[in-house]
């Protein structure tokens, strides 16, 4: 899993795959806090790291038995006890709880139990809840071309950061993409 990181690489990763927070994950693998949340944002794309990172996952996904199917079952439960599709729920004297009209209660949190499973989900590398967006890059040059004909500063492809505008007189009024 981390052959050909070095001491700190590896121990990023390993310290990434307690709560997935590369800040807080460099801070404890001994990086500069002033500086952890760029380190973080720099290794998690340097190849061998992910790729650590992303075997690590798959080895906890199959050691735990949980993958997308596994998750995917767990929120049909959910929903059937949502829907009230369970045992009535008993007091202290093993008798059905009931309201003040009469009707029996169920005693479920539906909130904290999504949670968890988007947390699972996460930490097994399981994608059900991935809210990535893939953005082409003929549509970003297209949007660059526009930004550059009214003289405001075009964005990168990754939208990390925004580049200084060129001045008028050298921007080209009929460029290349559009």
């Amino acid at each position: 899993m981390t052959s050909g990181l070095t001491r700190r690489q590896a121990q990023f990763v390993q310290e990434y795959l307690i709560d997935l927070d590369g800040k807080n994950a460099a801070i404890r693998a001994g990086y500069s806090p002033r500086s952890a949340e760029v380190t973080s944002c720099r290794m998690l794309k340097q190849g061998k790291v992910a790729a650590a990172v992303a075997e690590a996952m798959r080895e906890r996904s199959e050691a735990t038995k949980i993958d997308a199917r596994w998750v995917l079952e767990k929120l049909t439960e959910i929903v059937r006890r949502c829907m009230q599709e369970v045992r009535p729920a008993l007091g202290r004297d093993g008798r059905q709880v009931r309201d003040a009209d009469g009707n029996a209660l169920y005693r479920f949190d539906a909130t904290a139990a999504n949670r968890a499973l988007e947390l699972i989900a996460r930490h097994t590398d399981v994608r059900a809840f991935d809210d990535r967006i893939t953005v082409q890059h003929d549509i970003v040059e297209r949007i660059n071309a526009g930004l550059r004909r009214t003289g405001r500063a075009p964005i990168d492809a990754e939208f990390r950061e925004v580049r200084p505008a060129l001045p008028h007189h050298q921007s080209q009024e009929n460029d290349d993409y559009g």
